[in-house]
């Protein structure tokens, strides 16, 4: 998406609130592509980005969000860089850059438009699917991302399966062992993941296994081995004692309390702690190319 075309959309928020999630996989230019938009509103040329009747008022006010929990998008600092022809450094946490905008018509100030624009680590986009949806729900647009794209099962998700199948019903049975035993096998399958390299590592899910909850990556360029051992002590999830795992659609009913541990720490990994975004927003994120 142009920054020209983001800027036109406007037309559709005037007098309106409107938070703004920045989304993308890793190293796709979401960071640069945000501070575009925000100088271009800042120093709005109507020659260059026509709102057609409409005119952004000069120095529009950036101010402090009153979401303290986020920290505020160094625009300034990262439009410095780029002028000075450096690349922003990779971003490691949700931030967010409030704009008041006057918009004027004819001369006269006709709506004020409040924008809250955020950004955050590439990493954390796969994790989306699962705000705001139940672990059955979760589970089901995993299937579809592995299970069968276009008649492609992924053969690191047929493995994690079969793996999961050959489990002895009465293995099955002991809960809490049992989840920690899927728990591993589905590292194993992330491990495989990432192993094929920096593509497939968009997928990977939750994105505690790639990067910490300070925005630290894990590892780079690993082979598979490398990569089972490093993600042995990586909690997929919040914490060690709060992990989790898709299980295969076949086996959802097959055990109620395997899937109950496993639920529970997954509804949470959407929330302040890692993603940040507002209630409900998985259900209204538009895709744009």
């Amino acid at each position: 998406m142009k920054v020209v075309d983001s800027i036109r959309s406007l037309r559709g928020l005037i007098g309106e609130r409107r938070r703004i999630v920045v989304i993308g996989a890793q190293n796709s230019g979401k960071t640069v592509f945000l501070t575009s938009l925000i100088n271009h509103l800042t120093y709005h040329d109507p020659k260059k980005c026509p709102l057609n009747e409409w005119k952004i008022g000069k120095n529009p006010s950036a101010k402090d969000t009153s979401d303290r929990s986020l920290s505020q998008f160094p625009y300034q600092k990262y439009r410095k860089q780029i002028n000075n022809g450096e690349w922003p450094a990779k971003t490691c946490d949700t931030s967010i850059c409030k704009l008041n905008l006057s918009l004027s018509k004819d001369g006269a100030t006709q709506r004020n438009v409040c924008l809250e624009l955020m950004d955050l680590p590439g990493e954390r986009v796969a994790d989306i699917a699962m705000y705001g949806r139940s672990y059955d729900e979760w589970c089901e647009e995993f299937d579809r991302t592995f299970g069968d794209v276009e008649g492609f099962v992924s053969e690191g998700y047929k493995k994690y399966c079969q793996e999961i199948k050959e489990f002895p019903d009465k293995r099955f049975r002991r809960s809490s062992a049992n989840a920690k035993e899927i728990v591993s096998a589905y590292k194993r399958f992330m491990a495989g993941e990432l192993a094929l390299g920096e593509a497939s590592g968009h997928f990977v899910t939750p994105s505690t296994l790639i990067i910490d909850r300070e925005g630290k990556k894990l590892g780079t360029d690993l082979s598979f081995d490398d990569w089972c051992k490093t993600l042995e002590d990586v909690p997929c999830g919040l914490s060690s004692q709060c992990e989790f795992a898709p299980l295969p659609l076949e086996f959802l009913a097959r055990n109620k309390k395997i899937k109950k541990s496993l639920k529970k720490p997954m509804t949470n990994i959407g929330k302040k702690s890692l993603l940040r975004l507002p209630n409900g927003s998985n259900r209204h994120i538009k895709r744009t190319t």
